[in-house]
């Protein structure tokens, strides 16, 4: 909250690559610009992989099912340090209640 807005995007069909079946992009926005900053994405991959690689999770019933994949970066810590710098550059107490 005190450091702006943020957006989550779930990107259309048109977007993703062949193995996603969903991605969601985060954004940030810049209190100066007011431009919203891609800081991270999550990819939703499925069973795509373990598909193509034969892997097999057993269940609690003995049968065996292809495991789901993640991948991502959330928090890109390069494009989120400018954000945090330019929100407390002017508040410094802002950055002083997460060290107490």
């Amino acid at each position: 909250q005190d450091f702006g807005e943020v957006r989550i995007i779930q990107k259309g069909a048109s977007d993703l690559d062949l193995c996603e079946e969903t991605r969601y992009v985060f954004q940030v926005c810049l209190p100066v610009s007011k431009k919203f900053v891609q800081v991270g994405e999550l990819s939703v991959e499925g069973d795509y992989y373990s598909r193509r690689l034969m892997f097999k999770q057993k269940d609690e019933q003995q049968t065996y099912r292809n495991l789901w994949t993640l991948s991502g970066t959330v928090l890109n810590i390069t494009r989120v340090l400018p954000i945090v710098l330019e929100t407390t550059q002017n508040n410094p107490k802002l950055i002083q209640k997460f060290y107490d």
